[in-house]
């Protein structure tokens, strides 16, 4: 026969049973603190569920046994009220109860959280974690392939000439100013600074992140919010906009083209042509503003000129580029300009079969009509540029650049 057990011992896990807290101390406590095991826990709830229904069946007899009075309708009324409220507050505290022993046993036990976490039905997650990462939850970045293509062109530092080949170079900014007090430009030993419109206003900012890596934004005149007319970078690109904010001219280590006010190309070149009996490029004069203007004559000398009346700023942002690997050079093209090319000699062809239909219409050779020479060869040339356009393209890299400044005044 088994002996029983004393009542201060548990029947559950044979642990001595700990006493009673109050309600203040069942938030803050963790559960470990305040029931011997989970089972013993439960059957506190369980007894104090019953012990409440009880109550409310007790309450609910008494009432019917009074009478049906008024006044005990009333009673009745607010008995069953509060019995309702009662309820609700049961059952707001059984669903909070879990939540707040966790958050109390988190600040108790911090070692305990990703066993209450797992309990709770709830993910731990951290980007730092290394168990997150070698479960899988952690996507990492691929690393990016290096790219094994050699430079094509490279370009060649230069001394930046700010001032004259007899002048030394001054360890403090120069300044100049307009007859009307106003600054006409300010430069920095490193090369960087300001150059200033007759109005006041900024013309030209010069700024730079590493030695000679020199940027130019030119700014229009008119408006409170100048409008940026040009830029202009280190790496050998460089954009001018029309007013109405449409590109004028585009350049690059490769080559540029320039643009009119609607949209349409006016001029298209190579910087490195390897036809060595043609230019590759004739000058292009570009007028900013009244005061600004823009020459450019090869990739080695585009000229960037300010100038109101005896006053003159006068930079120069070309390039010098060394071939390499010339043999490996592909010059770029442009898809949508073969396109368009293809569709105008398609065009063309038919016109002609039409022309040719119309003039020799009951000859019996008229199918074996060739197409126009010009045509032919403009053909020719065009599936030849379809070839090179299948090969690797030239690729422009970041490039130190020392562009030439020379200041007049």
């Amino acid at each position: 026969m088994a002996t029983p057990l004393p009542k201060n011992i548990c029947q559950f896990c044979k642990h001595p049973i700990k006493p009673l807290v109050s309600l203040q101390e069942q938030i803050t406590l963790a559960p470990e603190e305040i029931y011997c095991c989970e089972s013993y826990q439960e059957f506190l709830h369980m007894v104090l569920l019953a012990e409440i229904e009880e109550a409310k069946l007790k309450m609910k007899s008494k009432v019917l046994e009074e009478g049906p009075d008024v006044n005990n309708q009333k009673m009745k009324k607010e008995k069953v009220i509060s019995g309702k409220d009662l309820r609700i507050k049961v059952k707001t505290r059984e669903t909070n109860l879990p939540q707040r022993q966790h958050e109390a046993s988190q600040q108790l036990h911090p070692q305990l959280g990703y066993h209450m976490a797992r309990h709770m039905n709830t993910i731990n997650y951290q980007l730092s974690s290394r168990k997150c990462l070698d479960a899988g939850w952690t996507v990492c970045v691929p690393e990016l392939e290096k790219s094994t293509q050699e430079d094509v062109f490279v370009i060649e530092p230069r001394k930046c000439s700010l001032y004259r080949s007899n002048e030394s170079h001054p360890e403090e900014p120069v300044e100049k100013f307009y007859d009307n007090g106003n600054k006409f430009f300010t430069i920095f030993p490193d090369g960087t600074g300001n150059i200033f419109y007759p109005s006041g206003k900024l013309a030209i900012l010069i700024s730079s992140t590493l030695p000679y890596h020199f940027t130019y934004i030119v700014y229009g005149e008119v408006g409170r919010k100048q409008q940026v007319m040009a830029v202009f970078e280190h790496t050998g690109y460089g954009t001018c906009y029309h007013l109405n904010g449409n590109v004028r001219l585009y350049i690059d280590p490769a080559g540029g083209v320039e643009m009119s006010p609607a949209g349409s190309c006016r001029k298209k070149w190579l910087w490195k042509d390897l036809q060595c009996h043609a230019p590759p490029l004739q000058p292009i004069f570009i007028h900013l503003n009244r005061f600004i203007g823009m020459k450019v004559l090869s990739q080695q000398n585009i000229q960037l000129t300010i100038t109101f009346r005896r006053f003159s700023c006068r930079m120069n942002l070309g390039v010098y580029m060394k071939p390499v690997a010339v043999s490996k050079w592909v010059p770029l093209v442009d898809e949508h300009s073969l396109y368009l090319e293809d569709k105008r000699n398609e065009i063309e062809s038919l016109l002609d079969k039409v022309r040719n239909s119309l003039n020799y219409s009951c000859s019996p050779k008229l199918n074996k009509i060739l197409p126009p020479i010009y045509l032919t060869n403009r053909i020719n040339k065009l599936s030849a540029k379809k070839q090179n356009l299948q090969q690797n393209t030239l690729t422009a890299k970041s490039i130190k650049i020392q562009p030439n400044i020379q200041l007049q005044a």
